[in-house]
């Protein structure tokens, strides 16, 4: 799935550049609300930091920042955003920092593309300090179940999702999930909910012109 994520990204990398920010506003808004605490000095990793525009803001914030992302292209771009940060070619499930290095976890729209979300969460928990901030925006389930392909559609069954994003500009694929993934055992073993959210992506694809959430956000603080 890794390499399958790198090469759809790699091949739009310059066209989402383009047009993500203007066209998820809505999300942006939403995950940026929950930094309701300072982030000067703080040390703070972005999860799929596509290409760098977040860790800008989370810069101008006060914030020490780094990222990583799958696609070489998108990193390419961030790096020309911000050429002094420390932005790597790498993948959720094994990252190359050290242990309790972080005070902020941050990951926008990126983390259902890995088949397993618990693999995340434990390099999460190694490389965040105690009481530090874990903050994820992911596509809701609920989403998924709606832009599954198949006429019948099993909540249960992991399939790959095609999404249109970016108000019908951009198509992606990307793996499907439950909410006992996210709100797992290892999860509530290691973390302590903050807050949860659920809102509508109006630039994300309304099938059959229905109303349902389109991503939901955690916001956790390491036990």
């Amino acid at each position: 799935m890794a390499n399958a994520t790198t090469k759809q990204y790699n091949n739009f990398a310059k066209d989402f550049s383009k047009i993500a920010t203007k066209q998820n506003i809505v999300n942006i808004k939403a995950i940026y609300e929950q930094f309701n605490f300072s982030l000067k000095n703080k040390k703070l990793i972005d999860l799929g930091c596509g290409d760098g525009e977040n860790l800008v803001h989370y810069q101008t914030k006060g914030a020490e920042v780094y990222g990583i992302d799958a696609s070489k292209e998108l990193v390419k771009i961030a790096k020309s955003k911000l050429p002094v940060a420390d932005i790597r070619v790498e993948f959720f499930e094994k990252l190359s920092f050290k242990r309790n290095y972080f005070d902020v976890v941050v990951s926008k729209y990126a983390m259902q593309h890995s088949s397993k979300i618990e693999p995340i969460y434990k390099e999460v928990v190694r490389v965040l300090k105690k009481d530090g901030i874990f903050i994820f925006l992911v596509t809701h389930p609920v989403r998924q179940i709606f832009e599954k392909q198949q006429k019948s559609k099993d909540y249960f069954k992991q399939v790959m999702v095609e999404s249109l994003i970016l108000d019908g500009q951009l198509t992606v694929k990307e793996l499907s999930h439950t909410f006992s993934e996210y709100l797992s055992e290892y999860f509530f073993k290691h973390f302590e909910i903050i807050s949860f959210i659920e809102k509508v992506d109006p630039s994300a694809e309304k099938i059959d012109g229905h109303t349902y959430p389109g991503f939901m956000i955690i916001k956790a603080k390491k036990k």
